[in-house]
């Protein structure tokens, strides 16, 4: 008898209906009487049994829903993150950026165009200053070399020399503000480069385009480059200066695809030291002795010409060739 009480009531009975549990328990005394514990609780009602196809749809939805979401909130970084590489390659030309997604990348290209904006007027602003006084110093430098015109051979030979190179200086620091603020067309780069050529070998120079060039149909096949026409021809026209004045022979040839049009100018001259190669762009850095003043310039042409092509969103490397010379690699983003 105690073992069918026990195993009646130490498991839970269901009573009231469906949604409430009785549990009780009995416990024997030393009299011989009975102790019982009874205790109701409601119960949850049972999971519904899903599909195993409705669990599985419901899932990749969520997966969805997720990827989209996260989507959403990581393009807005990557517009940020382009925006920032333009703009390290074109100030001028990197549009301001879209305020859009959550509130933190809003807040930061908000301050990423405020940052442009600044900068961008920063300088513009020093570019006119540097420009002004480089045109109102032209006067006095005028009449600086009418009057050493009048002096003797001895003494006039130096000061017509000095006064010529602040007035290159000058030259190149207005030319350097204008083509910066240039509109940006589109340049025919066979034309220009026949012409640059054809301009230097007019006053003697042993320059030529490369015998893959000499094809007119190649030369003319090449597609033209949306660029600023004024600074992609004075840093051209930099880097086949600079050849011409230190290695004599040259030649000038290009290489296009779909995303950098690269013209290369090869000499050969002496090259330069592997330690040197970077310095030579730094401005008014000179190498001795073979590159010296004496053989004119400024001391700023490969510095302009790097800063012509990464304002088109390039670059100008320098490389010593193997067979003697130095080749200028010049590139421009289609």
């Amino acid at each position: 008898f105690k073992k069918s009480v026990y195993s009646y009531f130490k498991k839970p009975r269901r009573v009231a209906g469906p949604s409430v549990y009785n549990a009780s328990a009995a416990i024997p005394l030393h009299d011989g009487t009975w102790v019982v514990f009874t205790d109701s609780s409601p119960s949850f009602p049972p999971m519904p049994e899903f599909p195993m196809g409705a669990v599985i749809s419901i899932e990749l939805f969520f997966v969805l829903i997720s990827f989209i979401a996260f989507y959403c909130c990581v393009r807005p970084l990557r517009r940020l993150a382009r925006a920032a590489e333009r703009f390290g390659g074109d100030i001028p030309g990197t549009p301001d950026l879209e305020e859009t997604g959550p509130a933190e990348v809003r807040e930061a290209a908000h301050a990423f165009n405020r940052m442009q904006k600044s900068i961008r007027e920063f300088l513009d602003e020093r570019e006119r200053t540097i420009a002004a006084v480089s045109h109102d110093l032209r006067t006095p430098l005028t009449r600086m070399r009418l009057r050493v015109e009048q002096l003797d051979e001895s003494n006039r030979s130096p000061l017509l020399k000095d006064i010529g190179e602040l007035q290159q200086l000058m030259d190149t620091t207005i030319d350097i503000a204008r083509s910066k603020n240039e509109a940006q067309a589109p340049v025919d780069i066979a034309s220009l480069l026949e012409s640059l050529v054809e301009d230097r070998q007019y006053v003697g120079h042993d320059i030529r385009l490369s015998d893959a060039l000499q094809d007119p149909d190649k030369l003319f096949a090449i597609p033209p480059l949306l660029a600023r026409p004024l600074s992609m021809k004075r840093c051209l026209s930099n880097l086949m200066d600079n050849a011409i004045r230190y290695g004599g022979h040259v030649v000038v040839d290009v290489k296009d695809s779909p995303e950098m049009l690269e013209v290369i100018i090869m000499d050969d001259g002496p090259g330069i030291d592997e330690d040197q190669l970077e310095k030579v762009f730094e401005p008014f850095f000179r190498m001795e002795p073979s590159r010296n003043r004496s053989t004119g310039g400024t001391g700023l042409g490969l510095s302009i010409a790097r800063g012509m092509a990464r304002l088109h969103g390039g670059d100008v490397v320098l490389e010593n060739r193997s067979e003697g010379g130095l080749v200028a690699r010049a590139s421009f983003k289609r």
